[in-house]
């Protein structure tokens, strides 16, 4: 899922617990907050790396409870200049 107004770049517990083995957690104490008001329950961070237009890589990731996999947040976006066009659905 990409969410522009979501700052970091999220991954799901269950997603988090596919690739654990390959990657550690470190403690990340900053509190989140969703567009609701309510806290993230954060597991912690670590860097992985995303494939993205044919290309890997590495993000900081924020491991939390969420529904979806992951959340692109704009850290990654503007990091690596990503644009979005929403006429044709595409990230580019």
């Amino acid at each position: 899922m990409v969410d522009t107004s979501a700052t970091l770049t999220l991954i799901s517990c269950d997603l988090w617990d596919l690739i654990r083995d390959k990657h550690q957690l470190s403690s990340f104490e900053t509190p989140l907050i969703i567009a609701s008001g309510n806290n993230l329950t954060v597991k912690g961070s670590t860097e992985i790396a995303i494939r993205f237009a044919g290309k890997f890589y590495p993000i900081r990731v924020v491991n939390v409870e969420l529904d979806v996999d992951l959340i692109l947040g704009i850290d990654f976006m503007k990091n690596h200049q990503v644009m979005i066009d929403v006429n044709q659905d595409l990230l580019v």
